[in-house]
């Protein structure tokens, strides 16, 4: 309870500053505009499911169940396009795999797609096998964008400028939903 209170009382600035890695530790140097951070701190990690060959190569259901293989049918962009594997809510229970939301960065922990580097980026909610893992915003950022999408709809600009701010104090300015959300903010009336 009292690290949420100090983390919440923390700036921006100081709650990146906590973020970065002290340069006594850096394993090699950097160009001036890049900094080292602990990967933890850029987002939370998901570990794939184990995916029984009973439900494997069904194309008909609504969940993609991506393995390391369908890294390879990314697009140039990064997307994944593969649904050779999908599977209902019911067996995805079943295995007890993770839901993974959109735009999440899935990538291999084991074998050959590490040494090329494989890595993609889901357009849809999925699952991954117990060979990949999952990098994946935290989920605060989930329920921000949530809270401001629920907030336009009802027409509260008040309160998406309030989510708006918090979504802000996580990705920064750059990133692309808060960019687009600013626009939407700026046209409700």
């Amino acid at each position: 309870m009292a690290r949420a209170k100090k983390e919440a009382a923390l700036t921006p600035e100081e709650r990146l500053q906590a973020a970065l890695v002290p340069d006594w530790e850096w394993p090699y140097k950097l160009p001036k505009n890049w900094c080292w951070t602990n990967w933890g701190e850029c987002g939370e990690f998901v570990a794939g499911s184990g995916f029984k060959n009973e439900y494997q190569g069904f194309t008909n259901y609504d969940i993609p169940f991506y393995k390391v293989s369908s890294l390879k049918t990314a697009n140039e962009t990064g997307y994944l396009c593969d649904n050779t594997n999908t599977v209902d809510e019911t067996v995805r229970k079943k295995l007890k795999a993770a839901l993974i939301p959109a735009n999440s960065l899935l990538f291999a922990k084991i074998g050959e797609a590490i040494r090329l580097n494989r890595r993609a980026i889901n357009t849809v909610p999925c699952c991954v096998d117990n060979n990949m893992l999952v990098s994946m915003r935290p989920a605060k950022y989930n329920d921000l964008v949530q809270e401001f999408r629920e907030a336009v709809m009802l027409g509260r600009k008040d309160l998406a400028e309030e989510a708006l701010i918090k979504i802000r104090e996580i990705v920064g300015e750059s990133d692309p939903f808060f960019i687009t959300a600013k626009i939407a903010l700026n046209r409700m009336s």
